[in-house]
C-alpha cells in the first residue's frame, strides 16, 4: 500500500527514463512500464484498475541495466511507476514501484500563470 509520507521523485510530463539494474543478470522476455491513472491517489489500493500501460519492451538479452524510455503522461500530485522484469530464460519475474510526484510541476511559475 503507498502512503503519502514516502519519499517521491520529482517528475514533470514528458520524456522519462526508467532504468532497471539487475544484479543477476538474465536474458529478457520483456520490462512492462506502468504509471498510476489519474485521480488514483496514495490513499487508495494500487490495483491492476489502477494502472495504465506506459511501454511494454521487445525481448533483450542479459544486462546489467537496461534503460526504458516512455513519456510521462500529465498527471497531478503524487503516482506510482510500477514496472515488471520478465526474464525469458525461466517463469521468474521481478517488479518494483517507484513513488513519483508531479507537484512541483504544478508548482513551476509557468505552470501557476496558466492557472
Amino acid at each position: 500500500q503507498a502512503r503519502w509520507d514516502w519519499v517521491a521523485t520529482d517528475v514533470t510530463p514528458g520524456p522519462f527514463t526508467v532504468t532497471w539494474t539487475n544484479s543477476a543478470p538474465h536474458a529478457t522476455a520483456y520490462y512492462s512500464v506502468y504509471i498510476t491513472k489519474e485521480g488514483w491517489t496514495p490513499d487508495q489500493p494500487l490495483t491492476w484498475d489502477s494502472l495504465i500501460l506506459l511501454k511494454r519492451t521487445d525481448p533483450s538479452p542479459a544486462a546489467s541495466t537496461y534503460d526504458i524510455p516512455v513519456t510521462l503522461p500529465e498527471r497531478t500530485g503524487k503516482h506510482v511507476i510500477y514496472s515488471i522484469w520478465q526474464r525469458s530464460d525461466s517463469g521468474e519475474a521481478f517488479y518494483s514501484t517507484s513513488d513519483i510526484d508531479f507537484g512541483a510541476y504544478l508548482k513551476h511559475p509557468s505552470r501557476m500563470a496558466e492557472q
